[in-house]
């Protein structure tokens, strides 16, 4: 076997380079065409190298998406265990391996590293995990980026937020951060309308400025920003289990800590649920509704809890409300939550939406 062979074996180099490369190899071995023997040699030992880094970044890229055990799954075993008082199971455990990537991409700027750990991808909600090193720093304080963004396929991903963000006992600070899944309803006119369904989601992180707060007092630890551009599979085709239609009470009122709502109906459809949330449409006649803007009601929905099959239940966090309410009272919309940790679907027995369960 050849060094051709090899690569081409391991999937590492790209067709068009070996011709070219067997290309030059000709032009140099035929006569009146060589060059100088100083020059040819330096030539190989370059093109190896080059060979050599190639190859290796293919096989570490590989070996990257592939890992297990990640960082983010310690941290989210260990809000699994304060929510429900229960380490993993096997099943909760391989869940968390099957949505986990280890990325490992640092960038430095001047003191400060900054490194992607790993990804977490969900459906409804996905979680990041940082590690900043460079400085020391202190336990008493706290840390924050000033910015930052989260874009999926170019577009800025809804419902990001921060989690923590804590030294840890390395002595490093640790930062986890969630978004939610880019929609359809973040398209401008000029942006192809499938523009989130391709198989894979190219996501791009940026975060700005490194602060370090000390009560009132915040302080400019280091100025800069820190860039991440990475590739992870399309986090909408995860697996989902559909739940029955179901008419539930609703409420029509200003907000939900309006003492005069009342109560309605609407019909649940579409119900779905993956491994890190629930999501569903609604539609009713709720009746007539005053065309005035400032005594225009809402449409306000019951909060969603998630119901395991060992009997415990655990709050959800209300990743999607809208809807579309016209002047007779006909309403339709969308709802969905995420789970505050990924969950087997395995482990999840359905939702409880007000008074209402819905099981599987």
């Amino acid at each position: 076997m050849n060094g051709k062979d090899l690569l081409k074996g391991m999937g590492a180099v790209d067709e068009r380079f070996v011709q070219e490369a067997e290309a030059e190899y000709r032009l140099n071995s035929e006569p009146g065409n060589r060059m100088d023997k100083r020059d040819s040699e330096k030539r190989r030992h370059w093109g190896a190298a080059a060979a050599c880094i190639a190859l290796l970044l293919a096989v570490t890229s590989t070996a990257i998406a592939g890992a297990k055990n990640t960082k983010i799954q310690a941290w989210l075993s260990e809000k699994w265990a304060a929510l429900t008082g229960e380490q993993f199971s096997d099943v909760q455990q391989q869940t968390m391996e099957s949505l986990s990537l280890r990325i490992g991409q640092s960038v430095t700027n001047e003191e400060i590293t900054v490194t992607l750990d790993s990804y977490l991808s969900g459906r409804e909600r996905s979680w990041v995990l940082f590690n900043v090193t460079g400085v020391p720093f202190s336990e008493q304080s706290s840390y924050y980026f000033k910015k930052w963004k989260i874009k999926v396929n170019g577009k800025e991903a809804g419902g990001s937020g921060v989690l923590s963000e804590e030294v840890g006992k390395d002595g490093s600070l640790q930062a986890l951060y969630f978004h939610g899944s880019p929609s359809k309803a973040n398209l401008s006119l000029l942006d192809p309308p499938d523009l989130f369904d391709t198989d894979t989601w190219d996501m791009t992180i940026v975060l700005d400025g490194l602060y370090e707060s000390k009560g009132e007092e915040q302080v400019l630890v280091q100025e800069g920003r820190w860039k991440f551009q990475f590739t992870v599979p399309n986090a909408k085709d995860a697996a989902t289990i559909p739940l029955a239609d179901t008419v539930v009470q609703a409420y029509r009122g200003r907000d939900e800590e309006d003492q005069e709502k009342e109560t309605t109906e609407v019909a649940l459809t579409e119900i779905q649920f993956s491994e890190t949330g629930v999501s569903m449409k609604y539609a009713g006649d709720v009746g007539p509704v005053s065309k005035d803007p400032m005594l225009q009601e809402r449409i306000l929905l019951p909060r969603i809890e998630l119901l395991l099959k060992d009997g415990r239940s655990m709050d959800t966090e209300i990743t999607n409300e809208s809807y579309r309410l016209d002047e007779s009272g006909e309403v339709s919309g969308e709802y969905g939550a995420a789970w505050k940790v990924p969950v087997s679907l395995e482990e999840i027995a359905g939702i409880r939406f007000g008074e209402t369960e819905i099981l599987r």
